[in-house]
């Protein structure tokens, strides 16, 4: 991931007045990911074929646009702490819990149907339907 821009040390004014433009609510996933620093997630073991980065903001979810293509997994959210979005031509799910960021990409549609599954398991909340993917 491209850490180039490290959103962990710019005041919290900047991002905001950064995300408030318009201009940034339909931002790719290449240029949304571009504004945070990311770490290979050292507390999650992945599904093979899977990696998790982990970054940091502190900006709410309602403060942070969704990059574009992305849409929230309702099954699998708690708003306002913990959200869960999908991208399922990139093979993402990223997530934002209380500042925390989490991306998994999956290198294969075999990967990313294993992950799917776990995460319905892990995530989903028991007065909900599974998420169907």
């Amino acid at each position: 991931m491209d850490s180039t821009a490290n959103s962990w040390f710019r005041p919290h004014s900047v991002e905001l007045a950064f995300w408030n433009d318009p201009r940034t609510h339909t931002l790719p996933w290449s240029a949304w990911r571009s504004r945070f620093t990311w770490d290979l997630d050292p507390t999650t073991v992945p599904v093979p074929g899977c990696t998790v980065y982990r970054s940091f903001t502190t900006l709410t979810a309602d403060q942070l646009p969704v990059p574009a293509g992305f849409e929230l997994v309702d099954p699998w959210s708690s708003p306002p702490v913990h959200y869960v979005w999908i991208h399922l031509p990139e093979r993402v799910v990223l997530t934002h819990t209380e500042g925390e960021l989490r991306c998994l990409i999956a290198a294969t549609g075999e990967a990313w149907h294993q992950a799917l599954r776990e995460l319905n398991a892990v995530y989903r909340y028991p007065d909900r339907p599974a998420f169907d993917h």
